[in-house]
């Protein structure tokens, strides 16, 4: 099994998909090439991981916080998350939980296993040959030139805002924003 490491390079809304209510659209860029990976997500899952990114809290726990906190009363650590394939057009994903020197493999939409992965600040890998079938370019363009965010101008998540401890994928001195361009839904193949 081969795959590619990602990063979430940024999260935006996709009015074009449907004008009556804008869809969230997460990109998982590689590592280490200039390509991303768009998935489209549902609207609570887009705020679970907006939220996380932008540093905001909120009074109660969110089914996402519910989760972290549950697999860490349970003794457990995220591994790691893995978008692993498609099938109907609807991505699949992993999330690996490691208890007691046990590997647990739990099955998850890719929203729900990125929403914990952001939480616990695991690495998110994609499979290798669905990468390759449904990548698409990343064009680096300065934030306030494309609209989004979660009902609001201007970039729902900066490389700058959120570090994992490793460097960027690319040598931008500010982190900056990995947004691609004319994004529309009906280029890409595949959509969750």
């Amino acid at each position: 099994m081969t795959e590619v490491e990602v990063s979430i390079a940024g999260l935006m809304m996709d009015s074009a998909a449907d004008a009556e209510a804008p869809v969230p659209v997460v990109l998982l860029k590689s590592l280490t090439e200039d390509w991303a990976l768009p998935i489209w997500i549902g609207l609570p899952e887009g705020v679970a991981i907006a939220t996380v990114m932008k540093g905001e809290s909120v009074d109660r726990p969110m089914t996402h916080d519910l989760l972290q906190q549950t697999v860490s009363a349970l003794g457990a650590e995220v591994q790691r998350v893995h978008v692993r394939g498609i099938i109907g057009g609807t991505y699949l994903a992993t999330i690996e939980v490691l208890q007691g020197g046990r590997k647990i493999l739990i099955d998850s939409r890719p929203s729900d296993a990125l929403a914990l992965a952001v939480r616990v600040r695991c690495g998110i890998f994609v499979e290798l040959s669905l990468f390759e079938s449904a990548k698409v370019e990343v064009t680096r363009v300065e934030p306030s030139a494309v609209s989004v965010g979660l009902g609001e101008t201007g970039p729902a998540y900066d490389d700058s805002d959120y570090t994992d401890g490793r460097p960027p994928p690319d040598d931008q001195e500010n982190g900056g924003a990995e947004l691609l361009t004319k994004l529309k839904k009906k280029d890409f193949k595949f959509t969750m």
